[in-house]
């Protein structure tokens, strides 16, 4: 039952510093994939991953966007409300509308589980199914990229899994050392399996 007595952990005050924001980065998993917090906290989980013939993870790097939480569901009880669940949003922005069209045209015809990595190091794991929408967004500008926007929507009453970013996978210029195609700045192979 969601509603019993809670055996909560010390809550632990932090004296200085931040957690920067911002998401830089996307995974986007198979829904059958059921990888534990090591390993998604791995380095070389991830580069094996990212290596196989059959892919069932894709990265993408150098991405920008934002997760601001989830919206409470509620039900009407006999004495009141009562939070039951949360609805949850994230959208990024991606470029390479032709290039990476045919990757996200099946992408949004299955749902996923998702990574969400932080400018801060951090990577929230999305471990439900989450339906993907890309949508194109062409400013009116002729100056402006036009960009997929890629919103992400998930139904769980709890908040995503807070893990460590695996060190040199989704930060800094030199890419993965990576044979296959698993990791991507801008443009993905569409290949699955």
């Amino acid at each position: 039952m969601i509603f019993c007595d809670p055996e909560l952990p010390d809550y632990t005050i932090r004296n200085c510093g931040i957690d920067f924001a911002g998401v830089v980065g996307l995974v986007i998993i198979s829904i059958h994939e059921t990888p534990t917090n090591e390993e998604l906290e791995d380095p070389e989980f991830w580069a094996a991953k990212f290596n196989e013939t059959k892919l069932k993870y894709w990265g993408i790097r150098n991405t920008r966007g934002e997760y601001s939480g989830g919206t409470t569901v509620e039900e009407e009880d006999l004495i009141g409300y009562l939070v039951t669940g949360a609805t949850h949003e994230a959208v990024i922005d991606v470029p390479g509308l032709k290039d990476n069209y045919a990757f996200w045209d099946r992408i949004q015809k299955s749902n996923w589980k998702i990574c969400l990595v932080t400018s801060g190091g951090l990577m929230y794991y999305i471990n439900k199914p989450v339906s993907v929408y890309p949508k194109i967004n062409n400013p009116k500008s002729t100056k402006s990229e036009a960009f997929f926007q890629v919103q992400m929507k998930w139904q769980d009453f709890c908040n995503p899994i807070i893990l460590n970013e695996p060190e040199g996978i989704f930060h800094g210029d030199i890419p993965v050392i990576s044979d296959g195609e698993g990791i991507f700045d801008y443009t993905f192979d569409y290949t699955f399996g």
